[in-house]
């Protein structure tokens, strides 16, 4: 596993180790609200921990904006004036930011193994008959889509980053879905 993975991972467990305490302090401050939810911490940062536990803690990490932006004042400005409630919305938005940059290597490594297979689909397209190329074509236009959308997501922010990349996750499985019937017309 990439070094930089591994910091960032780490990164990301100091800081959602810091927003548990922002979330009790915050907790104790205000008994009578609802506590701000909690995001797990990882178990380590190895990227097995990566793939098992990341899907619930983005789950838990979305939770935890919505608290924040449902629990500010409507001016926006509850954390000048409440520190426990500021504390916790930093804490949020530093593992919101984390959780982007984790992306990024992800990220750059589907686009790289994208782009290779957009060389091999090409490739199979001259060598196909007419039906298969068609259908590569097809399969082609799907890897374009997905190529476009990563390279907007790395220059996006940290929110609009976490949206393009379930969007390419659709993306994705519409690839493996005409590689497929591609495959299966074969």
């Amino acid at each position: 596993m990439e070094v930089r993975l591994v910091q960032l991972l780490g990164s990301f467990i100091t800081t959602t180790s810091t927003y548990a305490l922002a979330r009790l302090e915050y907790a104790m401050r205000h008994p009578e609200s609802a506590s701000p939810p909690l995001i797990d911490r990882l178990s380590d940062a190895s990227e097995a921990t990566l793939r098992s536990e990341w899907e619930r803690i983005e789950r838990q990490l979305e939770s935890a904006r919505r608290y924040v932006k449902e629990h500010d004042d409507a001016r926006g400005k509850r954390a000048v004036y409440d520190s426990t409630f500021a504390w916790v919305q930093r804490q949020v938005a530093a593992a919101t930011a984390n959780a982007a940059e984790q992306l990024k290597p992800q990220l750059e490594q589907s686009l790289a193994s994208a782009r290779e297979l957009q060389k091999t689909l090409a490739k199979h397209a001259e060598a196909s008959s007419e039906i298969a190329a068609e259908q590569t074509q097809h399969a082609m236009g799907y890897v374009s889509e997905f190529l476009k959308m990563g390279a907007e997501a790395m220059r996006e922010s940290a929110e609009q980053s976490r949206e393009t990349a379930l969007k390419m996750v659709d993306e994705s499985r519409k690839v493996v879905e005409s590689m497929a019937a591609t495959l299966k017309d074969r």
